[in-house]
């Protein structure tokens, strides 16, 4: 171990640094600094730019919904379920008729009956 100590010292001792080299060492460092904290502003401030346009489109006046009045609503189409319905509710994208044969599942984008299932 002591022969590879020797050797890198006498390297060593035959390299001549550079009388400024500290000097561009420390420039160096001081520009990377720099860089790095100029490269966190930038993504701070779009990151500030990017949740004030998420606040703004969330409570911006425009986008406030209002309930439909009476008079807003229009019977689109009659669909015939073939039975005495009793109750109506809507969900998982149909509408559900119950009635005395049981209950119907209505598809609302085409207006039909899907299934009449007995109960």
């Amino acid at each position: 171990m002591s022969d590879l100590r020797n050797r890198l010292d006498a390297r060593a001792s035959t390299v001549q640094a550079a009388p400024d080299a500290f000097q561009r060492v420390l420039r160096r460092v001081r520009r990377r600094h720099r860089v790095r904290r100029l490269g966190a502003a930038v993504l701070s401030l779009g990151l500030f730019i990017g949740a004030g346009l998420i606040v703004w489109t969330a409570f911006s006046p425009g986008t406030k919904r209002r309930p439909l009045s009476p008079g807003e609503l229009a019977i689109t189409a009659t669909i015939p379920v073939h039975q005495a319905v009793s109750s109506v509710a809507a969900g998982e994208g149909f509408v559900w008729a119950g009635g005395d044969r049981g209950l119907t599942k209505i598809d609302p984008r085409l207006n039909s009956v899907i299934a009449t299932r007995r109960l």
